[in-house]
């Protein structure tokens, strides 16, 4: 089995001695361990999926481990019997990369190693490449034995040219930074071993923690002293890689906007009022943070409505969420509690994690979030991280379905502490929930 794997930026006029600085298991063969790092839960299902003919994309926001994911792809392949010449590494942000095309990387390649049977070809960060999409299609379209695996960090991968070019022929797998069971492994914290009031203090303990610290691999396992640095790091990068440069909108305006959003995660927002607040014209603000979902940084979660007229959504406030909840601290450099908003935020981004489609719903109370496509059922699920659940939650998940009454499903709390049961509604407690094992559910969102 041979494996190319291909990284970020154009690929440049290089010779095979510089491959070769990027593929240490043709020398060693192994992956270092600090490359491969600790094993995540998409590895298996990315091996698994690299096994069928479609071409499998794997996307998700910049240093959310998608790099490391193939590094571990690669090691599992070279344990399993592929020859390490076999197995390429390509980065496309060395700067040496700049020119060359696949074709005549892989060329050269051959003409080295001349690999025999299976090829798994590794494309990362794509939206940097040029022309990527038609070398793909060819080499897929000439049933040649190739297996491809394509990542990036913009929706650019599954919604330019690829979904144009190879409509039926992909599988997408969204890497998301550390899932709260995945957390608590990288701290080597697990709570095995633990039950009753010790297990549920332990979980909320680490859950704080959780929501503080995020979960981007790095930043989990980093000091805390560098942490906030590193993460203010990652956020300006997002910001010019996968927004100002792809786009070539202006780097100063749309970062304002998008530190604004993260400062309000959770809070109703209409486009005019973030306008006023970052001095631009509501329309810009629509782009912008299309932008920003492209990129993977920001979740945008809308008002629930049956409307079907653009203006009249539109005029509707939205809420916003970060993908991730250490990001947002880190760039809101926010000064009072709210542990609220932030256990909202990793609800919302573990149940697009999960695969739904997420809205939220406003009458006299409001719904937090909305699970569900038209014409339903949705689900109706309020967040509480009280000591005590307020009635309010219960009044906004009532009112909906009295108001909306068809389609609306079976509402559901997910609160920090046991609430008085109520027959109409499902209660579950946020760590449980969070902690729950959930099957891969691959989507091209």
């Amino acid at each position: 089995m041979n494996t190319y794997i291909y990284s970020n930026e154009h690929i440049g006029s290089m010779a095979l001695a510089d491959l070769e600085e990027w593929n240490p298991w043709w020398r060693d063969g192994k992956v270092p361990s600090d490359l491969a790092g600790r094993s995540r839960q998409l590895t298996e299902r990315v091996i698994e999926l690299l096994e069928q003919p479609e071409i499998v994309n794997l996307v998700g926001v910049r240093r959310s481990g998608k790099s490391t994911i193939m590094y571990q792809v690669v090691d599992r392949l070279l344990s399993s019997g592929t020859p390490p010449q076999n197995v390429m590494m390509v980065n496309f942000e060395d700067p040496a990369l700049d020119g060359d095309s696949l074709g005549s990387m892989l060329s050269e390649h051959r003409q080295r190693y001349a690999p025999k049977g299976m090829t798994y070809v590794l494309l990362d960060e794509v939206q940097r490449s040029k022309g990527w999409e038609r070398w793909v299609l060819r080499e897929y379209e000439r049933k040649k034995p190739f297996r491809f695996l394509v990542s990036g960090s913009t929706t650019h991968v599954i919604r330019g040219e690829l979904a144009t070019l190879l409509t039926g022929r992909t599988r997408t797998v969204r890497a998301f930074p550390l899932t709260f069971p995945e957390y608590l492994e990288f701290q080597d914290r697990p709570l095995d071993g633990f039950s009753g009031t010790e297990l549920r203090d332990l979980a909320l303990h680490h859950l704080g923690n959780y929501l503080e610290v995020g979960g981007f691999p790095r930043a989990v396992l980093s000091a805390p002293s560098s942490r906030r640095g590193l993460l203010d790091d990652y956020f300006h990068d997002i910001i010019t890689r996968d927004v100002a440069r792809v786009h070539g909108v202006d780097l100063t305006d749309v970062e304002a906007l998008a530190a604004h959003i993260l400062a309000n995660v959770g809070n109703l927002m209409s486009l005019r009022s973030m306008g006023e607040a970052v001095s631009l014209a509501p329309n810009t603000v629509k782009a912008y943070i299309e932008h920003l979902a492209a990129a993977y940084l920001v979740v945008p979660v809308d008002h629930l409505s049956f409307k079907t007229k653009p203006k009249v959504q539109e005029q509707a406030p939205s809420k916003y969420f970060c993908i991730d909840t250490g990001l947002r601290n880190a760039v809101s450099k926010r000064h009072s509690a709210d542990s609220g908003r932030l256990l909202e935020n990793a609800v919302c981004v573990e149940l697009v994690r999960r695969g739904a489609k997420v809205h939220y719903w406003k009458g006299r109370q409001e719904v937090d979030l909305v699970v569900g496509v038209p014409p339903g059922p949705f689900t109706p699920m309020n967040v509480s991280f009280g000591d005590v659940v307020p009635d309010r939650e219960y009044n906004g998940l009532e009112e909906i379905r009295q108001t909306l009454k068809r389609g609306i499903g079976r509402p559901a709390l997910l609160s920090k502490v046991e609430p008085t049961p109520r027959d109409w509604v499902d209660n579950y407690l946020v760590w449980k929930w969070l902690l729950e094992p959930v099957e891969p559910n691959d989507s091209a969102r």
